[in-house]
């Protein structure tokens, strides 16, 4: 008859590590409409990591959202 083997994991669940994530924000425009749209998606990501057991915010990301027909992406990114 076979025997089986079992083999214990070697990280136990208290020593599980989160995963480490970063979110994007982005709006079309200096309005303050569109400012208070970029503030509602920081606070958005803030909250929904701050009790979060399996993930960890990292940083939020940001960009001017250039709406020119000529540029086709973004250049670079700011760190909120």
């Amino acid at each position: 008859m076979p025997t089986v083997t079992v083999i214990q994991p070697t990280i136990t669940e208290e020593q599980n590590i989160k995963i480490r994530c970063a979110a994007y924000c982005r709006v079309s425009s200096d309005s303050n409409d569109q400012l208070n749209s970029f503030m509602a998606q920081t606070r958005y990501y803030s909250q929904v990591f701050e009790n979060s057991e399996t993930e960890e915010l990292i940083d939020i990301y940001a960009d001017e959202g250039i709406t020119e027909p000529e540029r086709t992406s973004a250049t670079s990114f700011s760190v909120c």
